[in-house]
């Protein structure tokens, strides 16, 4: 019985052993990625259609939830830009009638997805990683970031949202270069810069937190709302609401479809920035116990109306460079997580979208 536990929650093995020497590391790194998911989950909501609020319920889930069930201990699971492009896509094909039900398929469709991967990791099929044409997945990424650019680009320079297929949004941002506004450029390039230039001066420093405080503070002496900065708003606060998404039966192939296309996205995502750490630091990942890991992060997101989650590089990437040694260092960021939920949320009513990692 006790092997069995510690197969299925890893954190019962590893957590008894902890070295307490790392847990100033970890609370580093947790601290860390804390200041780059929210922004980055915020966005990642409005990029899959749902309110910002969504992100932040992911956080919830996804951090402590992975940290019980995961086999890496640099990898950060949360909502992606991937997974969230695919989520919007889907549902958009779907042309719900009301924001509402553009709602309910989504969670309907996060649902799926953590069935998905629950099935598949009963089943043991971790081993199909192996024939996933890394080629491919990672042109297929390449080309949902791309999307993704031309439908955010127009953010940066704050100017009017075009519409269109992906060459026509870029060719919008194209001609109204010239409408660009200046204090929405000058904060979105000051983040850039900021984000890619501290951790050549030292990785030791905490890039987004300092680029999230900054922004906030920023946008609130200066009030750059009044000088045409668009900022994320009011953000409900408090816990969410658990319940289950209804699905409707006739979009249920669809939905089904598209789930399984959102699973791969993820997964090819997840085991790839796994498998870098774990031959890093010299241990094994579990690629069937990483597929139980993610279906039960998305079940859970699902309930409590979040986005689609994964592990990603450039969150692991963050992780792993402010220190992290295991996974104690998503529990901190979930904690934190909890703590803006419930009362640090009109801390980011001021912060400029410009600035979110979209």
């Amino acid at each position: 019985m006790q092997t069995f536990l510690f197969h299925y929650v890893p954190i019962l093995d590893w957590l008894p052993h902890y070295n307490h020497a790392w847990l100033t590391a970890d609370l580093i790194a947790g601290f860390t990625i804390w200041g780059m998911l929210v922004p980055e989950n915020i966005a990642y909501a409005g990029l899959a259609g749902l309110p910002a609020q969504a992100g932040l319920y992911t956080l919830l889930i996804s951090l402590p939830l992975y940290a019980i069930f995961g086999t890496s201990k640099q990898v950060v699971v949360y909502a992606t830009s991937a997974s969230a492009a695919v989520l919007a896509s889907t549902i958009a094909a779907l042309n719900p009638s009301t924001t509402s039900m553009y709602y309910a398929l989504a969670e309907a469709l996060i649902l799926l997805v953590g069935v998905v991967f629950l099935l598949a990791g009963l089943f043991k099929l971790g081993f199909i990683t192996n024939f996933l044409s890394r080629p491919l997945m990672d042109g297929f990424i390449f080309g949902l970031a791309i999307f993704i650019v031309a439908k955010q680009l127009y953010k940066l320079f704050g100017i009017s949202k075009g519409s269109g297929n992906t060459f026509q949004q870029l060719w919008h941002v194209i001609t109204n270069l010239g409408n660009t506004n200046l204090p929405t450029f000058a904060v979105g390039l000051g983040a850039l810069v900021l984000l890619f230039g501290l951790p050549r001066l030292s990785r030791r420093i905490p890039a987004p937190l300092v680029v999230l405080v900054l922004g906030i503070l920023v946008s609130t002496v200066w009030n750059l709302a009044v000088h045409g900065v668009k900022v994320v708003g009011a953000i409900p606060a408090g816990l969410p609401s658990v319940s289950l998404p209804q699905i409707p039966l006739s979009d249920l192939g669809a939905l089904l479809s598209g789930a399984v296309g959102v699973a791969l996205v993820i997964f090819s995502e997840a085991l790839p920035a796994a498998d870098v750490y774990a031959t890093k630091y010299g241990y094994e990942i579990d690629p069937n116990q990483e597929l139980l890991a993610m279906g039960v992060v998305n079940l859970g997101s699902a309930f409590v109306g979040g986005l689609a989650a994964g592990g990603a590089v450039s969150g692991s990437a963050v992780n792993d460079g402010a220190g992290a040694k295991t996974p104690v260092s998503l529990l901190t960021a979930a904690v934190l997580a909890l703590i803006t939920v419930i009362a640090l949320t009109p801390l980011f009513t001021n912060l400029p979208e410009a600035i979110l990692r979209r």
